[in-house]
């Protein structure tokens, strides 16, 4: 047997092992990629209710005012 055949399994080992880790690679950037897309949409919808809770108690409080004073 020669040092070319005892390598040989070995390297395709390895050639798999760097091809299962470079695909572990891409699947953990999609992953990562995804939960920054989700986080941003959560953030988004939260900052668009917190706007519209501000607004709505902002209009409440000058209803209350003017109905106060007699308006």
């Amino acid at each position: 047997m020669s040092s070319t055949d005892q390598q040989t399994p070995e390297a395709e080992r390895q050639a798999l092992d760097k091809a299962r880790l470079e695909l572990e690679i891409a699947r953990l950037r999609l992953e990562i990629k995804g939960d920054h897309r989700r986080w941003k949409a959560e953030f988004m919808l939260k900052a668009i209710a917190l706007t519209g809770t501000i607004a709505g108690s902002t209009i409440a409080w000058i209803v209350q005012q003017v109905t106060r004073c007699g308006g």
